[in-house]
């Protein structure tokens, strides 16, 4: 007697989920505003930028006109006083 070979084919099929989650330190600071003669909310230009939607370049330009109040911070590093930028009109942008 002759046996059969059977072979079969199992295909598995596998689906693989996954979250990130991406999280942001703290993009202010508060510190003391000379000109405003308070303790306000300071950032980077970068993210005082992006928090008060106007450009890096507008903020650079507000700080060369005396409009833009900031601050250099231990490192070096430039912080930009976000009030003087919220009371600025000339600051906020236009579309």
């Amino acid at each position: 007697m002759k046996s059969e070979t059977r072979i079969r084919t199992v295909e598995l099929s596998v689906e693989k989920c996954e979250t990130y989650t991406i999280r942001r330190t703290r993009t202010t600071v508060t510190r003391w505003c000379g000109v405003c003669e308070s303790q306000v909310e300071m950032s980077k230009p970068e993210d005082a930028a992006r928090i008060t939607g106007v450009t890096t370049r507008r903020i650079y330009s507000g700080i060369e006109a005396g409009n833009t109040h900031f601050a250099e911070s231990a490192d070096g590093s430039l912080m930009i006083c976000l009030r003087s930028i919220d009371d600025n009109p000339s600051q906020t942008p236009t579309f």
